[in-house]
């Protein structure tokens, strides 16, 4: 499978490949799937493009891919915080 260049080009198996999960259970799907979104919004937001500006920008890939990265790795921080409240 070749990389893709667009944003709307990633899928949410090209997100697990990514993060190198090899079978992601559905509450982790659900999760990626809030993230992909969360990100999206975040591209919109920060570079003023509106959605369909964003696939002519393949640099944005990248920075996509790490802003889904970093909310998945971090997300067992809030649920845990969420806990001591």
């Amino acid at each position: 499978m070749s990389a893709p260049t667009k944003i709307s080009e990633i899928t949410l198996e090209n997100v697990a490949d990514y993060l190198r999960l090899d079978s992601p259970s559905k509450i982790e799907e659900t999760e990626l799937e809030m993230f992909m979104a969360s990100a999206l919004d975040t591209v919109k937001a920060v570079t003023g493009l509106k959605a369909e500006e964003i696939d002519e920008h393949s640099d944005l890939v990248h920075p996509y891919l790490l802003l889904i990265s970093d909310q998945f790795d971090n997300r067992n921080g809030i649920i845990e915080r969420n806990k001591l409240f």
